[in-house]
């Protein structure tokens, strides 16, 4: 694993060459990354020169001054690529950062996320400042603690070691600042993340060199930041598949490294971006072991409470064909199969069944049940010419980054007159609502999107569907199950080992229990295709 020190710098040419020297000589296997905003004063080049000599020193060159925030957040990112990065210091260029700290910070870090060199605890001194510096950085430091709450009293710092994976577990677009009100917004997403963190004292030394980069503007912004931390929602331009346009999103939330965002129109809750989406999640551990966090330790045992619920499923959709005038098998399609537990009940019940999932481990277990099972996705599943006249994703919706085009391929698969048959998550139902961001089922990167009943709709009406009914059905789970969804919700170990136990102790495990909180809804549609 890699450690590297991030170093903006704006005219520090008679500051960097003493400044990079120290740090390899305390230091001798970091990396330095100097972020130059086009330095007038030839600062480049002094680094040039020394790139020459230091094989891990590298510079990111940018077109221009744009600030300490914008600066940091485009390193970041660079960085951030690199997956053996382990450890990122940020400092100054200007020598009022002393690098012996350093081994400190990464000592430090074996314990803690985020380590911040600090001047306001006990240790801790600012050396050269006049008066009215002093005043303004100390009393700056209370106001921001009383209003973010942070629990730290050197919220402004810029000598700090964040661990790369929390770094990562923030949204970088939701900084703002340019100034050094960026060191303010960092510390505040960090601590909201949940980053375990801890000050060191350090004595900071007045620049040698240079002027100082404070100014009315900076002030100003410091002033700001806090309140807009605390009282403003960040809002972003995100296509909104059920408005089908760009629109106001407000961040909801942030959990497990991922940010969600809802759309200030219709409600609906995406993750956002999904650019950093990994499908192995659903590997060969998802559907028997959940080692990672993610699935079930056993789908077929904890699906076996499910069993009146999913025979249910089943009149409901022969209810709906009763009519039938052949007596063919009703051709049923079921996206996001699994092992194929509900594709067996189907079977049982003379459907004619196939399944589609993205789990070769689970697609392997359905095969030897003798099922006709496909392993991927809708995009690349080939029927050879099969249509179907009834596709169920029952709780498979909100798994995937793209629901629009899912429907579209349903609609693409059916018979005339065919039905689609939706259970998933509703996000507008009461208890959802009570819970808000705490609610148990907001669990990324496995639930990519979150409905409200008017928004699933509005996206079934917009493909060309008619709703035949909208309705709840509760569940049941097995105990194993439960206690599993408390460890991923809560986050507290102890409920995985009583997962565990009850996996170990079947005859506890699997007692089921039926839960209906009333926030998962229950849909079926008819497609009227066109002859």
């Amino acid at each position: 694993m890699k450690n590297i020190v991030i170093i903006p710098t704006y005219n520090e040419k008679n500051t960097i060459e003493s400044l990079v020297r120290k740090i390899f000589e305390i230091q001798s296997d970091i990396h330095i990354l100097i972020v130059d905003d086009n330095s007038p004063d030839g600062t480049q080049m002094v680094v040039d020169k020394l790139m020459k000599e230091f094989p891990l020193l590298n510079i990111l060159k940018r077109k221009g001054k744009e600030g300490l925030g914008k600066a940091y957040t485009e390193a970041f990112r660079l960085v951030l690529k690199d997956s053996n990065i382990s450890t990122i210091i940020t400092m100054d260029a200007d020598l009022s950062h002393d690098p012996k700290y350093i081994p400190i910070m990464l000592e430090k870090r074996l314990k803690y996320d985020f380590i911040i060199g600090s001047r306001y605890i006990k240790g801790g001194a600012t050396e050269g400042w006049e008066l009215w510096r002093k005043v303004l950085s100390f009393f700056g430091n209370i106001y921001t603690r009383i209003v973010t709450r942070i629990p730290l009293y050197d919220i402004t710092a810029g000598f700090g070691a964040i661990s790369a994976d929390k770094l990562r577990n923030i949204d970088l677009n939701n900084i703002d600042s340019s100034g050094y009100a960026f060191l303010i917004e960092l510390k505040y997403f960090l601590y909201k993340s949940g980053a375990k963190m801890i000050e060191i004292p350090i004595v900071f030394k007045n620049r040698i060199g240079g002027e100082s980069k404070i100014s009315n503007h900076i002030i100003s912004e410091g002033i700001k930041a806090p309140w807009r931390l605390v009282l403003c929602k960040y809002n972003k331009k995100i296509e909104c598949i059920i408005c089908e346009s760009d629109i106001l999103h407000s961040q909801y939330t942030h959990k497990n490294g991922f940010s969600l965002y809802k759309c200030n129109n219709c409600k609906t809750i995406k993750v956002y971006p999904l650019s950093n989406l990994n499908i192995d999640i659903y590997n060969d551990n998802y559907f028997s072991g959940a080692s990672h966090g993610f699935g079930y330790i056993d789908y077929d045992k904890d699906k076996e409470a499910m069993k009146d619920v999913f025979v249910g499923y089943i009149k409901r959709i022969d209810d709906l064909f009763r009519n039938k005038e052949d007596k063919k098998k009703i051709k049923l399609l079921d996206v996001g199969a699994a092992t194929g537990y509900f594709m067996d009940i189907a079977r049982g019940n003379s459907f004619d069944v196939t399944g589609i999932e993205i789990s070769s481990d689970a697609v392997n277990k359905g095969k030897e049940k003798g099922l006709n099972i496909f392993n991927g996705t809708m995009e690349n599943f080939d029927p050879k010419g099969k249509k179907f006249d009834v596709i169920t994703l029952l709780d498979v919706i909100e798994h995937v980054p793209d629901p629009d085009n899912l429907i579209l391929k349903c609609k693409d698969l059916l018979n005339k007159d065919g039905i689609i048959v939706i259970n998933t998550p509703d996000s507008g139902s009461p208890y959802a609502r009570l819970l808000g961001k705490r609610w148990h089922l907001i669990v990324p990167p496995e639930h990519l999107y979150y409905f409200n009943r008017k928004s699933l709709i509005s996206l079934l009406r917009k493909n060309g569907f008619n709703i035949i009914n909208s309705t709840t059905i509760g569940k049941k789970f097995t105990m194993e199950y439960v206690f599993l969804t408390l460890n991923k919700w809560l986050k507290l170990k102890v409920f995985w080992k009583i997962a565990l136990f009850m996996k170990n102790n079947p005859k506890l495990g699997h007692i089921s229990i039926p839960i209906n909180l009333r926030d998962n809804m229950f849909i079926t549609a008819r497609y009227n295709k066109k002859t």
